[in-house]
């Protein structure tokens, strides 16, 4: 068995034959740094033991350049890691409210027993670029004749027609195009004339369509 007197002697004659490969060390450190997006590897000079320090003093240094070595290099993998994947998109755009049209239909209280007036009120939130509205009359076995029909909005904005068809007596108004109607309040009226006597006018109703920066709109309704 050997005399333990050697073992300081022997582990001296082992750190003195130890030699770290710190070219190869300097290049896993630089590799580490350089797995950061925006992060470029500086070269540094490598370190140099002076010559005379003893053996187990380079040994240790040895040591601790392969610990830091590892420490960089995990590091860098969790920076990358965290990063998100990919560009983050802009939020997806809102739909656009719908058009908020509303209409009511009335029996005019100036109607009486040999002539009738049925007025619709439209009132919209925002400008129209289209519109039409359509007051059906029901005629059933009776004669009806028109008497006429108007708007609160100007004359030349609209083309106004009256027509019988399918036993109904059909008022129409069409907003001209390149018209336009502001937000608000207004009324559109249908006049005729009919047989003696009161008059039932439950078959009566309207119908109409619109459309401004919201989208198109369509209604329909009775006379109350």
């Amino acid at each position: 068995m050997a005399d333990r007197h050697d073992v300081p002697g022997r582990l001296r004659a082992a750190a003195d034959a130890h030699r770290a490969d710190r070219e190869r060390m300097r290049e896993r450190v630089e590799r580490g740094m350089s797995a950061r997006p925006g992060r470029a590897a500086v070269p540094r000079p490598a370190r140099r033991w002076p010559a005379r320090a003893p053996g187990w003093l380079r040994a240790a240094g040895a040591a601790v350049a392969l610990a830091l070595t590892l420490v960089v290099a995990s590091v860098a993998a969790g920076w990358t890691a965290g990063e998100p994947e990919g560009p983050v998109g802009p939020p997806a755009a809102s739909s656009p409210p719908d058009l908020r049209l509303t209409a009511a239909g009335t029996a005019d209280p100036a109607s009486n027993d040999y002539w009738s007036q049925r007025n619709v009120t439209v009132r919209t939130d925002e400008p129209l670029t289209a519109f039409s509205l359509e007051i059906r009359i029901a005629r059933g076995d009776a004669r009806l004749e028109t008497t006429g029909s108007f708007q609160t909005l100007a004359d030349e904005d609209f083309t106004r027609s009256v027509v019988a068809e399918g036993g109904r007596l059909l008022f129409r108004w069409d907003l001209v195009p390149g018209s336009r109607i502001p937000p608000g309040e207004y009324l559109f009226a249908a006049q005729f004339g009919h047989p003696s006597g009161p008059r039932d006018g439950a078959a009566d109703h309207f119908a109409a369509e619109g459309a401004g920066t919201s989208g198109p709109a369509s209604l329909r309704g009775e006379f109350d």
